[in-house]
């Protein structure tokens, strides 16, 4: 991302040091004559400055990586509520967590918006707004823009969150998207990477190296020891509710993994019917979005079961060597044909939580985070 086209937010990613027209202080951006300066000497102040920022992130165990504006009256300010236009809490709720996901912010306002790229557009000007005001906004053009996409989310009628989120991140990478010319893939043994090579020349938009996930699935006859491996891509995990007491999240992860016998498969080398279906994680995402089945097809009542999922989520278990924060959570009231949606989310910069209730936005503790309401889980990587 170029700095230069950022004409009032900044970049902060201290991976490395790599935008020059700018110094890096925590909470503002200002901006440089890039002659003055060697940014990779290191006995520059600003170079200093940012090796000190970057030593005390170490040690506070994590790493900033979002988006700053100059015009914040505060650092901590949150973003603004949205009003519900008739039956829209359910993408109010999607936008604010959104609007709280750093590498949405860094893609959304920081790239160039070409006429292509519409939607790119018009939902980073929604979520620069969001920052930026103090009241609450009326995001009319925005949901009537959508509605001119897909009809069912511009009616006013009640809608599903997680379609809503699905049909915004798709759009992103529809316009983000920029397949590379195909290019034989180097041979290797390891057949996960090669998988997700071959998955990326196609699919190769911003999105998929933050949400998308790699799934190993081995098929295994019952009656031979043929085998059949294959890997597909997660952009999210959508989990039915445990039926176990005091179930947890990690109840969730260890459904999925545990062996499914499927009876009536075929073997594609004996012939006989009978196997066990495996899935394992072989590649984690940065951004983990998780959803619970709190509406069954065969049950008139919505799931109100307690899920007690952790604010740190460590899944050692199931092949993760990554942790994550908990920082946002959509929420749904009410029963599966009438109900209410809104969003708990951290702040990004301050750590504080706040809850989004349409245009009503006010801090909450964190202990009011986990309830039996909760429907969509984002957590973003921790490094």
């Amino acid at each position: 991302m170029d700095p230069t086209r950022l004409p009032s937010i900044c970049s902060l990613m201290l991976e490395e040091p790599r935008c020059h027209r700018y110094r890096a202080v925590v909470g503002k951006a200002t901006q440089l004559d890039p002659r003055s300066f060697n940014i990779l000497d290191k006995k520059n102040p600003v170079t200093k400055r940012l090796t000190k920022v970057k030593r005390r992130l170490k040690e506070l165990k994590f790493k900033l990586q979002f988006v700053i504006f100059e015009e914040l009256p505060s650092p901590s300010k949150p973003t603004a509520g949205l009003y519900n236009l008739g039956n829209t809490c359910y993408s109010n709720a999607v936008l604010q967590c959104l609007a709280n996901t750093a590498p949405i912010l860094e893609i959304c306002c920081g790239e160039i918006h070409t006429p292509e790229r519409q939607f790119l557009k018009k939902f980073g000007m929604l979520l620069e707004d969001m920052w930026k005001q103090d009241r609450p906004l009326k995001p009319k053009e925005f949901h009537k823009y959508v509605g001119s996409l897909e009809s069912r989310f511009g009616n006013y009628t009640e809608e599903d969150s997680m379609e809503y989120l699905q049909f915004l991140i798709c759009q992103l990478r529809n316009e983000l998207n920029s397949p590379t010319e195909y290019k034989a893939i180097t041979e290797t043994t390891d057949k996960s990477l090669q998988s997700w090579q071959e998955y990326v020349q196609i699919e190769n938009s911003p999105l998929v190296h933050i949400f998308a996930s790699q799934i190993f699935k081995a098929i295994r006859c019952q009656s031979c020891p043929y085998t059949s491996e294959s890997y597909e891509v997660y952009w999210e995990f959508s989990f039915p509710i445990p039926e176990k007491p005091n179930a947890t999240i990690q109840d969730c992860f260890a459904q999925l993994f545990e062996g499914e016998v499927i009876e009536d498969y075929t073997c594609e080398k004996c012939k006989q019917k009978g196997c066990v279906k495996t899935f394992n994680v072989s590649k984690w995402p940065k951004i983990l979005i998780i959803q619970f089945f709190r509406f069954s097809a065969f049950q008139q009542q919505k799931i109100d079961k307690m899920i007690y999922f952790p604010f740190t989520l460590d899944l050692p278990q199931f092949g993760s060597t990554t942790k994550y924060d908990l920082y946002a959570v959509v929420n749904h009231f009410g029963n599966r044909d009438s109900g209410h949606y809104l969003a708990d989310a951290k702040h990004p910069i301050s750590g504080k939580w706040y809850r989004y209730d349409n245009n009503k936005v006010k801090g909450i503790e964190s202990n009011k985070v986990v309830t039996t309401n909760a429907f969509i889980l984002f957590y973003k990587e921790l490094e």
